[in-house]
């Protein structure tokens, strides 16, 4: 259910929802889920069977979860570098710590 979930847009968070909406307990046994608890299932090669267990999801699912976590990172990477317009002059502005303490910059050069 989580893969197919996630491949078909459901978000890590809302996934979390879900688990803990049905009580689904979650590593610990707890009915406690977070995205990062989504995150660790989704990326686990285990899924994908071995000497001990059998496969729980095909390689194409766990192919195309892959991708769309990639996707989805690379985009709030870029959401967080990006600057929004009027914003440009409320960033700190680099400088050499002069005085030894902080706050005394002085610009570069």
């Amino acid at each position: 259910m989580v893969f197919q979930s996630y491949a078909k847009g459901m978000s890590l968070t809302a996934l979390a929802n879900e688990l803990e909406s049905q009580s689904i307990p979650n590593q610990k046994g707890k009915p406690v889920w977070s995205h990062s608890c989504i995150r660790n299932i989704l990326t686990n090669h285990t899924y994908l069977g071995n000497e001990k267990f059998p496969a729980l999801v095909t390689r194409e699912l766990f192919a195309q979860v892959q991708t769309r976590l990639e996707e989805t990172g690379q985009m709030k990477r870029e959401s967080r570098n990006r600057i929004s317009p009027g914003k440009e002059g409320t960033y700190a502005k680099g400088g050499t710590n002069r005085g030894g303490h902080p706050g005394h910059l002085e610009p570069d050069g």
